[in-house]
């Protein structure tokens, strides 16, 4: 029987045979856009406070002010390194095992997570309270006038621990779907840090020591905001150690790895900068950097939060090996990524002689003209910089990391390296500034190589640009992609399930049992999950594999309490409701993964 009897014979219109049943992929757009600003506001957080010391620093202390904030961004750069070893690596492993349905191992990595984040934070805090000095004279190379930054990093360090333990519980609170309350911590954290700096540095006079211990008391409020939630019962997540399994350490410290070495690259290149700006612009090209830099968290907020959503998103769908999701989520990761970060671009173009103006009051001195036009280029790496964030997340969470170390180390130091040291001699601060954007655009030509050599020629779509392996998920032969927008969308696309099951040699009876499956489920999720104002969806994808016969059906309803799920139901969940299939039904496995309510149907 060829595929137009095949079409004739489930009475599919014309239309499917032509096109299939179809996954518009808005689903997965709208978890991106949610999971997008908490993102973006870990990244921000640093940004954020250094932003506001080198404003009140600069009009209150002096210009000196802001070159000791720009020589401590290094440190911050260390700091942030050795969070994200362990924020990333944990990131990309719960979301494999969400995917693989093992909720179980998400508590034990929480809590292992936070332990060696504490270990950590402490040891830094106490080493960098009690010896100033010796950081002062690395960060300066010299030991002459390290007497305020010497008090600056003592009053910071008090806030460490409260730092990077707050960046951990903000990263999971999206888990348990408590976004608002991450936004009130960020809030507040740049509220205390505000009236802590004019009331330490304007009414009191601690000046530098005042500025770093303004700093930390925000932070520890930052801390608690969140930190009450996992404090309570009403956490899923919690952190117990008792539950700590040591053996998945070393998967965190591996996974986490490649992403930090892009962190320890910028600390490189922060050191490098701040040297080769000395030593071809004096102290206004350090300042007026350090300005930029201050800001540079939010700038590449939108960046590296594009860049962490795709991290969590595909490494769910690999865990799944869900081929066609991993293509929609990178199309939605480019394509809104790109539009966020050239709208940020431009408007800190725009703004940037006021921006400007915020550090330095001057608008006739050298700082403040270097300072203007580092605001106009330095945004211009943005849009780069979001693609090279999106493909290199993705290769992590694909655990390509020779392709992420040399990809990172060649944006991080290697390109800036090579263009500075040929464009500064000649063009100063501007020429280190020009090697920024120069940089971007070589490591993504780098990118392109890769591909073309993977592929063995130019890709010619999204799956070819990733360079999936063939033996990952399945081609498009072997599924079926389907999204039910309203109830009429039932009948039109679940007819074609048993055409895509006879076609592949499934026995008609099996069929009947998938199609059963999914329009009974549909028909309660659209019923009862789309009588609210919002807007929803439910993702379905077949996948025949092994002679298995996989069901996925996902939702981005409100998840249902056990009381809702018996009114719904009835008084047998829908796993038992599915009894009466108990012959093809090999198991059935339903959980909230990133606010998705998540069914998986093996027959």
């Amino acid at each position: 029987m060829n595929e137009r009897e095949l079409f004739r014979k489930y009475n599919l219109s014309k239309y499917s045979y032509i096109k299939g049943p179809i996954c518009n992929g808005r689903m997965i757009t709208r978890v991106f856009l949610r999971l997008l600003p908490v993102q973006m506001v870990l990244v921000a957080i640093t940004g954020l406070n250094s932003l506001i010391d080198g404003a009140i620093a600069s009009n209150f202390i002096g210009k000196e002010a802001m070159l000791v904030v720009g020589l401590y961004l290094p440190v911050i750069r260390v700091v942030q390194t050795i969070n994200i070893v362990l924020l990333s690596g944990t990131q990309i492993l719960c979301g494999k095992f969400l995917g693989k349905n093992q909720i179980e191992k998400t508590g034990s990595i929480f809590s292992l997570d936070l332990f060696f984040v504490l270990c950590i934070s402490v040891s830094f805090s106490i080493l960098t309270f009690i010896f100033p000095d010796n950081l002062s004279i690395f960060l300066k190379k010299s030991s002459s006038d390290i007497g305020n930054l010497s008090a600056y990093i003592r009053g910071i360090s008090i806030g460490i621990p409260f730092h990077m333990l707050g960046i951990q519980f903000l990263s999971f609170l999206q888990m348990e779907k408590q976004e608002k309350r991450a936004f009130a911590g960020v809030i507040l954290m740049m509220t205390v840090n505000i009236f802590g700096d004019l009331f330490f540095v304007c009414f009191l006079k601690k000046s530098y020591f005042g500025l770093g211990l303004a700093t930390s008391l925000s932070y520890i409020v930052f801390f608690l905001v969140p930190g009450i939630w996992y404090f309570s019962k009403k956490a899923v997540i919690r952190a117990s150690f008792r539950s700590l399994d040591f053996k998945l350490l070393s998967e965190i410290l591996i996974t986490g790895a490649p992403g930090a070495v892009v962190e320890f690259c910028l600390a490189i290149r922060g050191f490098f900068l701040n040297d080769i700006l000395l030593h071809y612009s004096g102290t206004d090209g350090v300042a007026a950097l350090s300005s930029v830099f201050a800001c540079g968290s939010l700038l590449f907020a939108v960046t590296s939060g594009v860049g962490v959503a795709t991290t969590i998103l595909t490494s769910v769908y690999i865990g799944e090996e869900d081929r066609s999701g991993i293509v929609l989520i990178m199309k939605t990761a480019l394509i809104k990524g790109l539009i966020a970060a050239s709208i940020v671009s431009a408007v800190f173009i725009i703004f940037s002689y006021p921006l400007a103006r915020l550090f330095f009051s001057d608008t006739t001195s050298n700082v403040f003209f270097l300072t203007k036009w580092a605001f106009r280029l330095y945004p211009l790496t943005m849009p780069l910089s979001t693609v090279f964030a999106v493909m290199v997340n993705y290769y992590q969470s694909a655990q390509r990391m020779k392709i992420v170390n040399i990809l990172s180390g060649i944006d991080g130091v290697g390109g800036v390296m090579i263009f500075a040291m040929l464009l500064s001699p000649s063009f100063g601060a501007m020429g280190t500034f020009v090697s920024m954007i120069l940089s971007g655009i070589f490591v993504l030509l780098c990118i392109f190589v890769y591909t073309v050599i993977k592929n063995r020629g130019i890709p010619g779509n999204m799956e070819e640009l990733l360079t999936m392996p063939d033996d990952f998920g399945v081609g498009k032969e072997n599924r079926v992609d389907i999204t039910i927008n309203e109830e009429g969308d039932i009948d039109k696309y679940t007819g074609y399930i048993p055409y895509f099951c006879e076609k592949r040699g499934i026995s008609a009876e099996r069929a009947k049992v998938a199609e059963t499956c999914v329009r009974g489920c549909s028909e309660k999720i659209v019923k009862y999950g789309f009588n609210d104002e919002k807007i929803h969806s439910v993702d379905i994808r077949i996948i025949y594999k092994n002679d298995d016969l996989t069901i996925r059906i996902k939702n981005d309803c409100e998840p249902l309490d056990s009381m809702e799920k018996k009114k719904i139901f009835g008084e047998q969940s829908v796993e038992n409701e599915l009894v009466i299939l108990r012959k093809y039904l090999k198991s059935v496995q339903s959980n909230n993964v990133l606010g998705l309510n998540v069914m998986t149907i093996v027959l």
